[in-house]
């Protein structure tokens, strides 16, 4: 900010719209419809520039902390000025835009005529051209209508062979059930067999022990041995 209580972006800002004002005093003085519109050009390229300045204006006194009253007349001055030459400048290209136009053989164009200002032959071709694009706005209805219904039957073809497919999973899910089922039967008979078989080689080998033992003994001569007798009996008839 200056001594003199003035930001930069307004000292910019004068600067530019006195280039401005002279750009727009050079402008009258141009024939050239090409040279007009290069100059145009260049003038809208200021005046952008003059909105992001007004912008940073903006930022930076908000910012220092200046009054809110202050800030919007000082703003205000400079909308104004850019707004004046904003309008300027659309008026220039519009008048350099009918030029062109009248230059390269053209007419102004004239406004769309009313109902009543038609002809019997005029109001019967708008007729037939909305009648046309009626037909054409029902046509495309139609196609969309048709393929709305195409998607539809074809969701709900994929849907019904999902749904058999689903049924054949649980199918198979419950022949396997049932296959597990029965093998565990299986292996519980093959299991109570095994413990049957045990049992009956158990005894067998017992039994072969047993041989084995009597056989070893009289091998030995243990069944030669004898056993005393007791004579009670024989000792009270002699007495």
């Amino acid at each position: 900010m200056s001594t003199a209580g003035k930001y930069e972006q307004e000292a910019k800002l004068t600067a530019i719209y006195a280039e401005l004002r002279d750009g727009f005093k050079k402008a009258d003085g141009i024939s050239d419809l090409n040279k007009q519109q290069s100059l145009l050009k260049d003038l809208t390229s200021k005046m952008q520039e003059a909105k992001v300045l007004i912008k940073e204006f903006e930022q930076e006194a908000r910012t220092d902390g200046i009054s809110a009253a202050e800030l919007a007349n000082r703003k205000k001055a400079m909308v104004q000025e850019l707004n004046n030459f904003i309008s300027m400048k659309k008026e220039r290209s519009a008048d350099l835009d009918a030029r062109k136009e009248l230059v390269a053989g053209g007419s102004p164009s004239k406004a769309p005529q009313t109902i009543n200002e038609m002809s019997a032959q005029q109001l019967m071709e708008r007729g037939r051209k909305e009648m046309k694009a009626q037909d054409e706005s029902l046509l495309r209805a139609q196609k969309i209508v048709e393929s709305t219904v195409d998607i539809g039957s074809k969701t709900a073809e994929t849907l019904h062979a999902q749904g058999q497919q689903m049924e054949r999973v649980l199918d198979n899910l419950e022949e396997m059930r049932f296959d597990i089922k029965k093998g565990g039967q299986v292996i519980r008979d093959i299991t109570r067999g095994l413990a049957t078989d045990k049992c009956i080689m158990m005894l067998l080998m017992f039994v072969v022990i047993i041989i084995v033992v009597i056989i070893a003994c009289k091998l030995a001569g243990v069944g030669k041995v004898s056993i005393p007798q007791p004579n009670f009996g024989l000792e009270l008839l002699q007495q």
